[in-house]
């Protein structure tokens, strides 16, 4: 379980901006305000199948670039309740998944619309 949690001050009121991305069996659940970083720490998990957001979703950053590059075991990602609406460079996103079977994206067509 890889955890972050922040908390700023904007105008007197205190935002608390947490991210959360657990592993259990062979997913990894992404939600809050997940890294790159973060979900990159995974990507070497020789057990992991699929990658999906959970049901409260997850927010991408401004750069998403490379955030599931070389996972290269993994077989399916569900970005389905991914929010992009910040992300700027989605440039190498998906690069050395090669046993990726499935990716949905809609998420990220959403955002191109």
């Amino acid at each position: 379980v890889s955890a972050c949690v922040a908390e700023i001050y904007f105008c007197g009121i205190r935002i608390s901006l947490t991210s959360l991305v657990t592993k259990s069996g062979s997913t990894l659940t992404l939600s809050g305000n997940v890294t790159v970083d973060e979900v990159q720490a995974y990507k070497s998990d020789d057990t992991l199948k699929t990658i999906k957001v959970g049901s409260s979703g997850a927010v991408f950053p401004e750069s998403s670039k490379k955030m599931f590059y070389g996972f290269e075991y993994v077989e399916t990602i569900d970005l389905k309740g991914a929010k992009t609406s910040a992300v700027t460079d989605m440039s190498m996103m998906f690069s050395g998944c090669k046993r990726a079977k499935s990716i949905d994206v809609i998420a990220i067509l959403k955002k191109a619309s």
